[in-house]
């Protein structure tokens, strides 16, 4: 990300990938299947209760460094995970786990490779510092509501000047 684009930017922007995408197809009023969660949420009770269509893509909390090494600017760089999810019933087999695993990784998948293409084509400001070394995909298992899907954890980078803001200051 780019100084004025932030964190609400960025999830704004997967929502709309979300709503974009053609397995997922969320819809805030009609077909809701894109659900925030923040850490102090009891996530359990928040899956139960949020999650109503799936195929679905969940933003989790997120993490972030300062660093100002490379140049005279602040840079931070937000650790943001996000899942893609799909609910089996109460007989599934472990082949049923794997197929769901290979869904939410394609969709996941998916979903990287437009932030690439967004990326490239400079429209997006929110993924304009998307770099795809160090995304991390882990297959999980949420242990409510037989849903299953792939973590994603990846890395956006804005950056600001190291100078005060002066509105911000009284001298």
């Amino acid at each position: 990300m780019v100084m004025g684009s932030g964190l609400i930017d960025f999830v704004n922007y997967l929502e709309s990938l979300a709503a974009k995408h053609v397995d997922v197809k969320h819809d805030a009023h009609s077909h809701p299947a894109f659900v925030r969660f923040y850490d102090g949420e009891n996530i359990n009770s928040a899956i139960r209760s949020r999650i109503k269509n799936v195929p679905c893509i969940i933003v989790k909390d997120y993490d972030f460094t300062l660093k100002d090494d490379r140049s005279d600017n602040l840079h931070k760089e937000r650790e943001i995970e996000f899942l893609v999810v799909d609910r089996l019933g109460r007989n599934a087999s472990m082949n049923d786990v794997y197929a769901v695993w290979d869904l939410t990784e394609e969709i996941g998948d998916e979903c990287l490779v437009k932030m690439k293409a967004d990326k490239r084509s400079m429209g997006h400001l929110p993924v304009i510092d998307f770099n795809l070394n160090g995304v991390r995909g882990v297959p999980v298992d949420l242990e409510v509501n037989g849903l299953y899907g792939t973590s994603y954890t990846l890395r956006i980078s804005t950056s600001r000047s190291t100078s005060p803001d002066p509105n911000k200051w009284e001298e």
